[in-house]
């Protein structure tokens, strides 16, 4: 199960908390829940990530799809307190040539 919760909903910034397990069976739920990041074109997301317990490859599809649709609109992602074993996978990925990575 996957949960996200918004605690800075402004027009140049977002941020969501994201908690519980980012993968295939969370993807449809995830999606939905995140529709309000792109409300603002232009706008900087910062998601936190100390919550996360796991993600998998569908969980990566979906945060770089986040990221191509705030590039797309002027903005960027950056990922906060990422644990240190979702680093580990991120840095195996590449996503710190991507996004920045906290």
């Amino acid at each position: 199960m996957i949960k996200v919760t918004f605690t800075n909903d402004a027009p140049e910034k977002i941020e969501a908390q994201i908690k519980g397990e980012l993968n295939s069976d969370a993807i449809d739920s995830f999606n939905e829940q995140i529709a309000p990041l792109f409300d603002n074109a232009g706008r900087e997301i910062l998601l936190d990530l100390a919550a996360l317990e796991f993600i998998s490859s569908a969980g990566l599809r979906a945060i770089l799809q986040i990221n191509k649709k705030a590039q797309a609109n002027g903005g960027g992602v950056t990922l906060t307190n990422v644990k240190p074993e979702i680093k580990q996978v991120l840095d195996l990925v590449g996503f710190a040539n991507f996004m920045k990575v906290c």
